[in-house]
């Protein structure tokens, strides 16, 4: 009877022994597991990161390359021609960033000359973002220093060069490629404020570009 006994007790010892096995593996994750730190960790380390979300806080640095387009006073000394900017960018945040350009143009017509030099900033506001593609639209002010060789009684006189402050404006849209290059279109329009003159009229006009830009992201 003894060793009935002891079959037995060894069979029940067994049998627990693989039911406490094999709930571990088929146990069902509790509700508590599931929405834990640790959990929400993980699924967010596995989630896919996109572009202009891991552009945030990243400088970037590039060209501008377009036409330049003249207004006003700026017109009738200068002939509408290509342009290259420079551009420098800081992502703040998903909705905005900080837009920086730097432009100096030397434009002729008819005998006369037009010398527009500006540094400015903006600020650009993301109206939506899809993918990889985010259109914006941005104001700002800058410093201008517009100069012109005009006739002034039949003598080419050169105005003088005075810097003042203007406004600037555009739109546009970004396409990111990858995490460090990004491309877009961009209208910029650029208005400095008039500069008075003792001989001749008053410097003023505006002028608006057309441009594609590259830019290269750094850290």
């Amino acid at each position: 009877m003894f060793k009935n006994f002891k079959t037995f007790l060894n069979i029940g010892t067994l049998v627990v022994l693989l039911l406490g096995f094999s709930s571990s593996i088929f146990a069902k994750p509790s509700v508590k597991g599931l929405t834990s730190k640790d959990s929400a960790k993980k699924v967010i380390q596995q989630l896919p990161s996109t572009g202009f979300g891991s552009s945030l806080k990243k400088h970037s640095y590039g060209i501008g390359i377009g036409q330049m387009f003249l207004r006003g006073g700026f017109a009738d000394h200068g002939s509408n021609q290509m342009t290259i900017d420079l551009y420098y960018n800081y992502s703040v945040s998903y909705t905005f960033d900080l837009l920086t350009n730097m432009h100096y143009n030397e434009l002729d017509k008819k005998g006369e000359s037009l010398i527009t030099k500006g540094l400015t900033t903006a600020v650009k506001f993301k109206l939506y973002q899809i993918d990889e593609f985010a259109p914006f639209v941005m104001a700002g002010l800058g410093i201008y220093a517009p100069t012109e060789e005009r006739l002034v009684d039949g003598d080419l006189t050169k105005t003088e060069a005075e810097p003042v402050m203007g406004w600037n404006a555009g739109a546009g849209a970004d396409l990111r490629l990858n995490n460090k290059v990004m491309i877009g279109m961009l209208v910029h329009y650029h208005d400095p404020f008039d500069i008075e003159q003792d001989v001749g009229s008053n410097v003023k006009g505006a002028y608006t570009k057309l441009l594609v830009t590259l830019l290269y992201s750094f850290r």
